[in-house]
C-alpha cells in the first residue's frame, strides 16, 4: 500500500470520529462551565428524543427503502439480534471466572448485551457512506435507514423484552441480603431520562398515580409503561401484547410508518420521486409531489437530531461520577473483561459473520449490499449504552422510595456502572479508528 493510499486510509477512519468528539466535548464544556444546566439539558434531550430523531428516521426510510430492498431490513434486525445474543453468552461465561458484586450481576450482563446503537454510530455512519468508497446522497440516507432498525431492536428489547426487568433485579434484595455499594445522588436527567423527584412525595405515596418516563432515543430509548411503582409488578396483569403497546416511541413508530409509505408506491408517490419515475399527480404549484413539503420538513428538523443528541451525549458524560475512595474496590478483571468483550471479541465476531455471508449469499451484493455490509460490520464494535445509568438511577431510587421505612439498605450501584462505561469509551476511540480502517478495506 502506497503513503497516500495509506494516509487516506487513516484520514477517512478518523474524521467520522473526529465528528463525534467535537460536538460531544462541546457538550461537557457547557455544563462543566454551567452554561447548560439540568432543565436545560432535559429540554434539549427531549427535543432530539420526541421531535428530531423520528423526523429523521421518517426522512430517510422513505427515499431510501423500497419493495425490492426492504428484506434487507430483517439482515438488519437479525444481526441486531445475533449480536446481544453473542454478548449474553460472552458476558455468562465472563460472569463464571471473574468476580462481580453480587447486586450488579444482571447490570453487567445488560451492559454487555445493549450498546449504544444510537448517536454516536449514527455520527459515524453518515460520515463514512459520505465519502468513498460511497459518497452519494443516497448513501446516506440508505446507511441512516438500515441503522434505524438496530435502533428498533435495542427499543423493543430493552422495554418490552427483559432489559429494565434485568437492571430492577440488583435492587430487588434476595432473602437476608443487602446492598452495600455506597449510594451517590445521581441525577438521572443528566442521562437523559426524565424522573420526578423522590424527595418531593411522601414515602408511602407509591399507591398514587405516577407519570410514565419515557426516552424514546435508540441511545436514550422509551421507557414505556415502566411505572415508578414498578416494585409493585404489574406484568401479571399486562401480557406480551401489552408491554408492546406500552414500549411504542415515535421512533418505532415513525419506523414503522416510514416503512409502509416506502414499500407502497402510491403512497411513496405522494412523498417522493422514485428513480425512474415520473412525478405522481395530483402535484403542488411547483410540479412537486402532493407531500413532497412533509418530507422536506422532517429532513429540516431531522439534521438537528445527531448533533444535539452528541451535545446531550456530553453533557451526561461531564455529570458522571466514580468517587476516589471506591477505587480500590472497583471490579477491575470484570471492568477489562467486558471492555474486552465490546471492543475485540464481538467485532471479530462480526467480521467472521459478515465474511461467511458474504461468501456463500448474494445479501451483499451491490451497492446497497456495500452499504448494508458497512452497517453490518460497524455495529458489531460500540460501547455500552450511556441510558443504563439512567435506569439504574431510576431503578436505585425506586426501591429505596419504597423500603423508606424498612430496616434494609438498598443503594446505587451508579458509580461501579461509570466505572465500566469509562474504561469503554476511553478506549473506543483508538479501537473505532483501526476497526473502520477495516471496514473500509473490506468494503471497498
Amino acid at each position: 500500500m502506497s503513503d497516500s493510499s495509506l494516509s487516506k486510509l487513516v484520514w477517512i477512519s478518523i474524521k467520522p470520529l473526529i465528528k463525534v468528539l467535537l460536538p460531544t466535548l462541546v457538550g461537557a464544556a457547557m455544563v462543566k462551565y454551567r452554561k447548560l444546566d439540568q432543565e436545560g439539558l432535559k429540554a434539549a434531550a427531549h427535543i432530539q428524543i420526541y421531535g428530531a430523531l423520528p423526523c429523521l428516521m421518517f426522512s430517510n426510510v422513505v427515499p431510501s427503502i423500497t419493495a425490492q430492498n426492504s428484506p434487507r431490513i430483517l439482515v438488519c434486525v437479525g444481526f441486531g439480534l445475533f449480536y446481544m445474543l453473542m454478548s449474553y453468552i460472552l458476558s455468562k461465561a465472563l460472569l463464571m471466572v471473574v468476580p462481580v458484586p453480587k447486586n450488579f450481576r444482571s447490570g453487567f450482563v445488560v451492559a454487555a448485551v445493549w450498546s449504544n446503537w444510537g448517536n454516536i454510530p449514527m455520527s459515524v455512519i453518515q460520515s463514512l457512506a459520505a465519502g468513498p468508497p460511497f459518497g452519494k446522497p443516497e448513501d446516506v440516507e440508505m446507511g441512516v435507514s438500515y441503522a434505524s432498525f438496530f435502533i428498533m431492536v435495542y427499543n423493543i428489547m430493552m422495554f418490552v423484552g427483559p432489559g429494565t426487568r434485568m437492571i430492577d433485579q440488583d435492587f430487588i434484595e434476595s432473602e437476608g441480603d443487602t446492598i452495600t455499594t455506597p449510594y451517590i445522588p445521581y441525577d438521572p436527567t443528566s442521562n437523559r431520562v426524565e424522573q420526578a423527584s423522590i424527595d418531593d412525595h411522601p414515602p408511602h405515596a407509591d399507591n398514587e398515580a405516577h407519570p410514565n418516563i419515557r426516552d424514546n432515543s435508540p441511545e436514550l430509548g422509551a421507557i414505556g409503561g415502566q411505572q415508578f411503582s414498578r416494585i409493585d409488578i404489574q406484568e401479571d396483569r399486562a401480557g406480551f401484547l401489552a408491554r408492546l403497546i406500552d414500549g411504542l416511541s415515535p421512533v418505532i413508530v415513525s419506523l414503522i410508518i416510514g416503512t409502509i409509505v416506502a414499500v407502497t408506491p402510491l403512497l411513496k408517490g405522494m412523498f417522493t420521486v422514485p428513480p425512474n419515475s415520473e412525478v405522481q399527480k395530483p402535484t403542488t404549484p411547483d410540479g412537486k409531489p402532493l407531500l413532497s413539503v412533509i418530507l422536506d420538513s422532517t429532513d429540516y428538523l431531522g439534521a438537528a437530531a445527531i448533533p444535539l443528541g452528541l451535545l446531550v451525549t456530553g453533557a451526561s458524560f461531564a455529570n458522571m461520577s466514580i468517587p476516589r475512595n471506591s477505587w480500590h474496590r472497583l471490579p477491575l478483571r470484570a471492568i477489562l473483561g467486558l471492555t474486552i468483550i465490546k471492543l475485540v471479541c464481538l467485532p471479530i465476531i462480526g467480521i467472521i459473520a459478515v465474511s461467511l455471508i458474504d461468501r456463500y449469499t448474494i445479501l451483499f451484493v451491490g451497492h446497497e449490499g456495500k452499504v448494508l455490509k458497512l452497517i453490518c460490520l460497524y455495529y458489531s464494535c460500540t460501547v455500552t449504552s450511556t441510558n443504563q445509568i439512567s435506569l439504574s438511577s431510576i431503578a436505585a431510587g425506586l426501591f429505596f422510595k419504597h423500603r423508606h421505612d424498612s430496616s434494609h439498605e438498598v443503594a446505587s450501584n451508579v458509580d461501579l456502572l461509570c466505572s465500566f462505561v469509562a474504561l469503554q469509551y476511553l478506549i473506543y476511540p483508538f479501537v473505532a479508528t483501526f476497526f473502520i480502517g477495516v471496514i473500509i478495506k473490506m468494503v471497498s
